[in-house]
């Protein structure tokens, strides 16, 4: 069996959780500790980092070795904002860069970039500032006369899907 020692940042003494394996993920001691200590409530965030080198584990899939002892903060939020809930109904938090499980339907179209194949999510634009203020709208109310079909977005124009996907632009009536 392996433990971690564990104190909140006011407390005098170290309380442990005992363990099966070489570390415990950051999720799972955080959850233990919320459970050991009573803790509930969605109006508060906990913060997990090193007794001794004093930096936070940021991520929830983070190991924390055997032995190693920790220092824990609540940190208040906005009411109903906060994500200590999280740990004690046992759902892990997921990266948002992780694919999206779901099947896409044949007609999606990816508003950040108005291409299909992918979800906006797994967009290959994210995090570049060229595509964050990319406006893809509907059709509606549009006669279809007035609009011309194109394959890719072209630059500087406002671009508008269809029902079934397909990319268009408007053609001012002549």
């Amino acid at each position: 069996m392996s433990q971690i020692y564990y104190k909140f940042k006011s407390a005098k003494d170290y309380d442990n959780i005992t363990f099966d394996g070489l570390g415990i993920s950051v999720f799972d001691a955080k959850k233990e500790i919320l459970v050991a200590k009573r803790l509930k409530g969605n109006d508060f965030d906990i913060v997990v980092s090193h007794a001794e080198s004093g930096e936070d584990y940021q991520e929830d899939t983070a190991l924390i070795p055997r032995n190693t002892p920790i220092v824990v903060r609540r940190v208040p939020t906005k009411p109903g904002k906060g994500t200590a809930h999280r740990y004690l109904e046992g759902a892990p938090t997921a990266p948002l860069k992780q694919p999206i499980q779901k099947a896409l339907p044949p007609n999606y179209v990816c508003y950040r970039c108005g291409q299909k194949g992918h979800w906006i999510q797994a967009c290959p634009t994210n995090g570049d500032r060229s595509f964050d203020h990319m406006k893809v709208r509907k059709t509606t109310g549009i006669p279809r006369s007035f609009l011309q079909k194109v394959e890719q977005v072209p630059p500087g124009k406002g671009v508008l899907v269809t029902q079934d996907g397909n990319l268009v632009i408007a053609q001012a009536n002549e």
